[in-house]
């Protein structure tokens, strides 16, 4: 059991924190700019699209292409792939491209192989948070990690940063068990893990990690500011947040 302190907050008695992992854990502006580079070049040839459009298209899943940054208000990194997938049919419609989810989840599953091969160079730890990770796998505190990725992607992020063995559970989007911001999922982990909801917390850098820490009545979350969306916004939606997680002091 751990506590944690920041200058703005001060979280008692925790035996448990859920992590997410894009822009938490992982850097998702490398690793994701790369997969939608990839799914629009894929998805205007597919769809005869003047590449004109490519910008349209890159921002239409959440990329700037110019400057290879993940925009704040997504939706890839914060939502599930399958609504990725139909808030990008619905703004192909309004370019006057019809698609269905058939073929553009095809085309994300390509795209998924072809990353794969090369996935390594582009999964870049956020230091601050392997730190923190290092230091409570010391203590007797027990952590899960729980993303809208795929579970396979975690798992991978993971092996790659040398942190697997450390995580008690790996969850990801593809899981039967819930959406992520329905906060099932988290009291799943919470009953696997064996410890009581009230002294569990969440970390991540996005609403949704506010979110389902609410719905599972969990002790709290921390936000953090690692991730495509700017402190200042995430401090309109949790008092517990912070730039990263080297502002927090555990004793």
């Amino acid at each position: 059991m751990i506590n944690l302190k920041a200058n703005n907050f001060y979280l008692k008695n925790i035996q448990g924190i859920i992590f997410d992992k894009d822009g938490t854990l992982t850097d998702s502006h490398i690793y994701w700019s790369k997969i939608i580079s990839m799914r629009t070049e894929l998805i205007c040839e597919r769809f005869s699209i003047d590449m004109e459009k490519y910008t349209q298209v890159s921002r239409f899943m959440g990329l700037n292409p110019i400057t290879q940054k993940l925009l704040p208000k997504g939706p890839i990194a914060l939502v599930t792939r399958r609504e990725v997938i139909d808030k990008l049919i619905e703004d192909l419609r309004k370019i006057g491209i019809k698609s269905s989810v058939a073929e553009i989840e095809e085309i994300f599953v390509e795209v998924h192989k072809n990353f794969t091969a090369i996935s390594d160079s582009f999964i870049k730890p956020i230091d601050e948070c392997v730190d923190f990770i290092k230091k409570i796998h010391q203590r007797d505190v027990k952590i899960s990690l729980l993303t809208s990725d795929t579970t396979h992607n975690a798992q991978e992020a993971c092996k790659k940063l040398n942190i697997e063995s450390y995580f008690e559970f790996i969850i990801g989007g593809d899981n039967k068990i819930g959406k992520k911001a329905t906060g099932i999922p988290a009291n799943y982990l919470c009953e696997k893990m064996q410890i009581n909801k009230k002294n569990v917390i969440a970390i991540g850098d996005a609403p949704v990690d506010y979110e389902f820490s609410k719905k599972a009545d969990l002790k709290g979350s921390i936000l953090v500011a690692t991730g495509q969306i700017p402190l200042c916004d995430l401090m309109k939606i949790c008092k517990y947040s912070i730039s990263n997680l080297s502002e927090v002091n555990i004793d």
